[in-house]
């Protein structure tokens, strides 16, 4: 027979899990969006494999070299594009390692069978809503 504290903790511990699924999802929808703003389509074999293990250089600033004449401000733009790509690249590559991590602790915590489950509703939910309009959404959320 079951108490009232076991009902207590087992209501904690699901409302524990749901808060590790909405960081997951949340997590999925920015890689999501840093890739398409990238144009990489990380379901390709090897794509993420590929990410992680690319090492780039950023890009200097754009007051790094100085121009003179018409071709400044082109040059200007043109740095300044380039280092926020970088910038967006970094991001992602971070955030591809920090899901790896955080799916490997959650298996090891709650078991792969639990792990398994909470990615396929993860997969599901962006799945249904879309990144893009999930990235909509938040930001309709939050300027409420």
């Amino acid at each position: 027979m079951r108490t009232d504290d076991d009902r207590k903790h087992q209501r904690a511990e699901a409302a524990f899990m749901l808060r590790r699924e909405d960081s997951l999802r949340a997590l999925n929808q920015r890689i999501e969006r840093l890739a398409h703003a990238l144009q990489l389509d990380l379901k390709r074999e090897g794509a993420i494999d590929r990410l992680i293990r690319q090492v780039k250089t950023p890009s200097p600033p754009s007051n790094a070299e100085s121009y003179s004449g018409p071709e400044r401000r082109a040059r200007a733009l043109d740095g300044t594009e380039r280092r926020r790509k970088d910038m967006l690249f970094f991001e992602l590559r971070g955030l591809v390692v920090l899901r790896y991590e955080l799916v490997s602790a959650y298996a090891s915590q709650y078991g792969s069978q639990a792990m398994m489950l909470m990615i396929e509703s993860v997969d599901l939910h962006v799945a249904h809503i879309g990144p893009v309009a999930a990235a909509g959404a938040e930001r309709a959320v939050s300027s409420n």
